[in-house]
């Protein structure tokens, strides 16, 4: 079934519900996350205000171009135009800069989540669509993770707060898929839909993961995002939609 197009301007209707409609959040996800003070020791004035700003956009630009592990408080500071003073009056470290821009990366893929994943936007298209576009989507966002969720990935492995930001942050996009998934309970061979839907959000994200760490190399064979894609929607409809065995004789 066609979808309506949200441009509403009598184009076209789109074939499936696509990711090209769907943009980031109006709002500064960066001032969000700041104004959390989380990760910040909070400004009390506006001038304060602006010279944490000035730290965190800096640290940014930075681990854009040069990758974490390689810029230091020093590049930061004199990126922003501040003092080293002014970021241990902000900071801890250089992590929780990191930390900040990590939740404001997160910020914005769980709220992208909530729009793709609603269940109002693929109650009339068929499961066998949701898993397909559903796997292109993963794979194109993993392979355009930003430098500050690589490299918090990275510290994930041994450090318990990044972890559990991960890990919140997967679980709310995973309940998102899961609500899709229930709302197509009809057309799950399984018999426990949220929990048949909850391991195939895993099974796409863990090979996405190995992906992540070890490159596009498996098994000796270069696989494109094609390929990659194709083999998380198999993955996922295998799960969803078990073969029942054959009798026996």
């Amino acid at each position: 079934m066609a979808h309506p197009n949200p441009s509403g301007d009598g184009a076209s209707p789109s074939p499936s519900p696509s990711t090209s409609d769907v943009v980031p959040p109006d709002d500064d996800p960066t001032a969000v996350v700041l104004a959390r003070g989380t990760w910040v020791r909070a400004p009390r004035q506006a001038r304060s205000a602006a010279t944490l700003r000035a730290i965190v956009d800096a640290a940014d630009a930075l681990i854009i171009e040069q990758g974490f592990d390689m810029v230091s408080v020093d590049d930061i500071v004199e990126r922003a135009g501040r003092t080293v003073g002014s970021f241990y009056a902000r900071f801890d470290d250089k992590l929780a800069v990191l930390r900040v821009l990590a939740d404001r990366d997160w910020e914005v893929m769980v709220r992208l989540a909530d729009q793709f994943w609603s269940v109002e936007r693929w109650h009339d298209a068929p499961l066998d669509e949701v898993l397909a576009t559903t796997a292109e989507v993963l794979v194109r966002r993993y392979r355009n993770v930003t430098p500050a969720l690589r490299a918090a990935a990275s510290y994930s492995l041994t450090d318990p707060t990044f972890r559990a930001q991960r890990r919140l942050a997967f679980s709310r996009v995973g309940e998102r898929f899961g609500a899709v998934i229930e709302d197509h309970a009809a057309e799950v061979g399984h018999p426990d839909p949220a929990r048949a839907a909850a391991l195939a959000f895993t099974a796409m994200f863990a090979v996405l993961e190995f992906r992540r760490m070890f490159g596009d190399v498996a098994g000796g064979v270069l696989v494109d995002d094609d390929a990659h894609a194709r083999a998380r929607h198999e993955v996922a409809a295998s799960i969803l939609r078990p073969t029942e065995p054959s009798p026996a004789g």
